[in-house]
C-alpha cells in the first residue's frame, strides 16, 4: 500500500509549500496599503519571442519514451500540461503523437493526474471511459464531511484526502470537458459554498473594493484564507461551464476576480509563499484573468493581467524556459496568448515555422523527426510513431495498423484521401489520392481486455516529388532506403563505381551496385564511355580488343589507338604491348631479344 503522506496534498506537491496561517492573514492585510504598479502591457515582439523560445524548449526537452518530466510521479501532470499548450499553438507531428500516445496509457497515481490527463487526451479526441471512472472513483463524494454521508463530490490528492479547492475545481473542468455531467452542477454548487467571505479594501484612488477567494481546502474547524492557485483554478472551472453567478462586483464570480486581481504583488507576480518568484502562480492567475477581464470591465482587472503577463515575459530565460522548469514553462507559454493559434507550418512536419527557427532546422524540409535530446531517457527510443510512406500512384495500398496484437480502432486524426480503415482485419486500405502527411491515432483491445493506445504517421507522396530538392524524386530515394530530408544524398557516391547517386537514378542505374547489369565494369565507366547494358564482347571502335578488355587494360572503347603510338590497341597488346602507354617498337624488340 502506499504511504499517504507522500501525496500529502496536491498543492504542495505542484505548487509549492503552504504559508503559515498567521503569515497568511498577515499578508491580506499588508497588501491593503500597497500601491500596485502599473506596467506597459508586453509587446507582440516580446509575446512572440517567448512564445516561440518556450516552444523550442519544451520540445527539445521531450523523453525518449515520449513523456515529459523526470519522476513517475510528475510525468503525467508535466506530459499533459505540455501537451496542452503544444495543442494550443498548432504544434503536431511526431513530437505530439509520441507525447498523447504515451499519456493514453500511463497510469495515474493521483486525481489531479488524472484529471490533467483526461484534458489533454479530450483535445486529441481520446476520451478513455476507464479514466473518467479513475476520476468518478476518486472523488470523496461517499465518504464523510464532518460526521456526515455527502453525495456531492469534491476530490482531494487521493480518494483518502481531504477535499481540496484545486483538486475538485480541476475534476470537474475535466469531466465537464470530456461530457460528462454527472452530479456537475452540485460539484460547483458545493465549491460556491466554500468561497471564503468578503474583504473590503480600497484602492488608492479610494475606491472601496470587495472580493473574496478559495483557500486551500478547509476541515471541520478553520477555513484557510484565500489563496491565488485555488481561486484561479475555480474560477477557471466556472469559465468551462454555463454555470455563472453573476458578473458584478457583488456577486461570487466578480469578487473571486477582483481579489485575484488585488493579490497581485508590486512586481507583477502573484503566488502563495513568500518568494516573489512563483511562477506557476502567475501562469495560472493570468489564464484566470483573461476570464474575468472579459467578465467584469474593470481597468483595475485589466491592467493586473497585463502586468501580469508582463512579469512572465521578464522571467523568460535566454534558453527559452521560465526557472529551466518544464511544468512551469508549459504553464506561461500557454497564457501569453488567450486563443488558439494556428502557426505556419511551411514542412508540415508538425512544427511551426518560428519554432524550427529557434531550433535551427529547415523550415522547408521535414526534418524535425528527432530533434528532442531525450534527457538521457532518449536511448533505444523506447517508443517511436511509424511512419508508413506510399506513393500517390494507382497502386493500391495497405498498411497494417499494428502487429495482430487485437482489434483497433481510430480515435482521432484523418486517413488519406482515398485510404479507409478496415477494422475486420486492423488495415488502411484504398487508393491514395491527395499527396501529405496524415496523423491518427488509434486504440487496440487486447486479449486480456485491456487497452493500449498509438499513433501512425501517413506519409503520401507524389511520384514526381522531391521534398528536400536534391534533383532525386521521393519515390526513387525510397525506392533504394535514401533520405529523402537530405538534400546531400544525391551527390554521395553509395556503391564507389565513380558516379553519383543522382546520376545513377537518372540513367537508371542502381546506385547500390558497383557494376548494375554485371557486365564486368564499373557503372562510372560505362556512363564515361556511353556503354551503359552493352555487350563485353563487342568492339565499337574496331581495334580488335573486345570492351571487356578495353575496360581491363583501362583503354577507350571509343578509339582504336588509345595512346596514339601509330598502332591500334588489339594489335598491341597481341605483341605484348600496353594499349594506354606510347612505347617505342625498340622498346620490344629489346624486351623480345632480352
Amino acid at each position: 500500500m502506499r504511504r499517504k503522506e507522500k501525496f500529502a496534498t496536491i498543492e504542495e506537491q505542484h505548487y509549492g509549500p503552504r504559508r503559515n496561517r498567521m503569515q497568511r492573514l498577515s499578508l491580506i492585510v499588508i497588501l491593503l496599503f500597497i500601491t500596485k504598479n502599473s506596467f506597459a502591457a508586453p509587446s507582440s515582439a516580446q509575446l512572440e519571442s517567448s512564445r516561440n523560445g518556450g516552444l523550442a524548449y519544451l520540445v527539445q526537452n521531450q523523453n525518449g519514451d515520449g513523456s515529459w518530466g523526470k519522476t513517475e510521479l510528475e510525468k503525467i501532470r508535466v506530459t499533459a500540461t505540455v501537451l496542452q499548450t503544444l495543442q494550443k499553438y498548432s504544434v503536431g507531428g511526431v513530437v505530439y503523437n509520441r507525447g498523447i500516445t504515451w499519456l493514453a496509457n500511463a497510469e495515474p497515481l493521483t486525481a489531479d493526474s488524472a484529471a490533467r490527463q483526461l484534458l489533454a487526451l479530450q483535445e486529441a479526441g481520446i476520451v478513455p471511459v476507464s479514466l473518467i471512472d479513475t476520476i468518478k472513483n476518486a472523488s470523496t463524494q461517499l465518504k464523510l464531511d464532518e460526521g456526515k454521508p455527502t453525495l456531492t463530490p469534491s476530490w482531494g490528492a487521493l480518494r483518502e484526502s481531504k477535499w481540496s479547492s484545486s483538486d475538485t475545481a480541476i475534476a470537474i473542468l475535466a469531466l465537464q470537458k470530456a461530457g460528462e455531467s454527472l452530479y456537475f452542477k452540485e460539484s460547483l454548487n458545493f465549491l460556491k459554498s466554500k468561497q471564503n467571505a468578503t474583504e473590503t479594501w480600497t484602492l488608492p484612488s479610494g475606491a472601496a473594493q470587495l472580493g473574496s477567494g478559495w483557500g486551500y481546502s478547509i476541515n471541520k474547524d478553520l477555513t484557510l484564507p484565500a489563496a491565488v492557485i485555488p481561486t484561479a483554478l475555480v474560477l477557471l472551472a466556472y469559465k468551462n461551464s454555463n454555470y455563472e453567478w453573476g458578473t458584478t462586483v457583488a456577486t461570487n464570480t466578480g469578487k473571486a476576480v477582483q481579489w485575484l486581481a488585488k493579490s497581485q504583488r508590486p512586481s507583477g507576480a502573484f503566488g502563495d509563499n513568500s518568494e516573489d518568484n512563483n511562477t506557476t502562480a502567475t501562469a495560472i492567475a493570468v489564464e484566470a484573468l483573461s476570464y474575468g477581464k472579459s467578465l467584469l470591465v474593470d481597468s483595475f482587472v485589466t491592467t493586473a493581467y497585463e502586468n501580469g503577463q508582463q512579469y512572465l515575459v521578464n522571467k523568460n530565460l535566454s534558453n527559452g524556459s521560465w526557472d529551466n522548469d518544464l511544468f512551469k514553462t508549459a504553464l506561461a507559454v500557454r497564457v501569453l496568448y488567450m486563443n488558439t493559434q494556428t502557426l505556419v507550418d511551411n514542412d508540415v512536419d508538425g512544427l511551426p515555422n518560428v519554432v524550427e527557427i529557434v531550433l535551427g532546422t529547415n523550415i522547408d524540409l521535414y526534418d524535425t523527426q528527432w530533434v528532442e535530446s531525450g534527457n538521457g531517457l532518449n536511448s533505444g527510443n523506447i517508443l517511436k510513431t511509424p511512419e508508413v510512406y506510399a506513393s500517390n500512384s494507382t497502386l493500391y495500398k495497405s498498411f497494417l495498423v499494428n502487429s495482430g496484437l487485437g482489434h483497433s480502432v481510430i480515435v482521432s486524426g484523418k486517413l488519406p484521401p482515398g485510404l479507409t480503415f478496415n477494422a475486420t482485419n486492423n488495415r488502411i486500405e484504398g487508393i491514395a489520392k491527395q499527396s501529405g502527411i496524415y496523423n491518427i491515432a488509434y486504440k487496440t483491445l487486447l486479449s486480456d481486455n485491456s487497452v493500449e493506445y498509438g499513433a501512425l504517421q501517413i506519409r503520401i507522396e507524389n511520384t514526381d516529388d522531391d521534398t528536400d530538392k536534391d534533383g532525386m524524386t521521393d519515390s526513387q530515394e525510397l525506392t533504394y532506403n535514401f533520405n529523402i530530408f537530405d538534400g546531400n544524398d544525391a551527390q554521395l557516391d553509395q556503391d564507389v563505381d565513380g558516379l553519383t547517386n543522382l546520376l545513377e537514378v537518372s540513367w537508371s542505374l542502381n546506385p547500390l551496385l558497383f557494376d548494375t547489369y554485371g557486365k564486368g565494369w564499373s557503372d562510372g565507366w560505362s556512363f564515361k564511355y556511353n556503354l551503359v547494358n552493352a555487350d563485353p564482347n563487342g568492339d565499337p571502335d574496331g581495334d580488335q580488343l573486345f570492351n571487356i578488355k578495353e575496360y581491363q587494360w583501362g583503354a577507350d572503347p571509343r578509339k582504336s589507338d588509345t595512346d596514339m603510338d601509330g598502332t591500334i590497341d588489339g594489335l598491341e597488346v597481341l605483341n605484348g604491348r600496353s594499349p594506354v602507354a606510347n612505347e617505342p617498337a625498340i622498346t620490344v624488340i629489346i624486351r623480345n631479344i632480352l
